[in-house]
């Protein structure tokens, strides 16, 4: 579930084992990505059997959401485990 109130942005993440550094990113529809927040991923992960609580992330972007074009979860350095069109 994404959430996206200006310029808030909340995030619940399950089905994700780690360990994984990732960022939470605002891609503005020039391209540019700003990063909102980072956090790590333990090894147990988020919203799987024996570790089933989701995460919920917050970030803040000064993005206006007339320009917002998507909202990612990039592993750092890494691949990218979610994109969100807005």
């Amino acid at each position: 579930m994404l959430l996206i109130c200006k310029p808030q942005v909340v995030l619940e993440l399950g089905h994700v084992k780690g360990s994984l550094d990732c960022e939470l990113i605002a891609v503005p529809k020039t391209g540019e990505q700003r990063i909102m927040v980072g956090w790590l991923v333990p090894a147990a992960g988020y919203g799987v059997p024996g570790h089933p609580a989701d995460l919920l992330i917050e970030g803040g972007t000064s993005i206006n959401i007339d320009k917002l074009a998507t909202i990612k979860v990039d592993v750092v350095h890494g691949r990218t485990l979610l994109t969100t069109p807005i």
